[in-house]
């Protein structure tokens, strides 16, 4: 179990945007929330497209 489920997103004055997905955008918009109660701006979030393997490549890799 994480300790800190936001680690540096929300203290980091530096960053810009968060990479997500789409089940993990909850998340992103969480980041936000906390960010702008340590008066910081909000963060871009970017929401890929999760794709999974074929099983061809998995082996190539070794996932199993």
């Amino acid at each position: 179990m994480l300790a800190d489920p936001f680690g540096p997103s929300i203290v980091r004055k530096e960053l810009q945007c968060i990479v997500v997905s789409e089940e993990t955008k909850r998340g992103g918009l969480a980041v936000n929330v906390k960010r702008g109660e340590n008066s910081l701006s909000h963060l871009d979030i970017v929401v890929i497209p999760c794709i999974s393997m074929s099983q061809e490549m998995q082996q190539i890799i070794g996932v199993t």
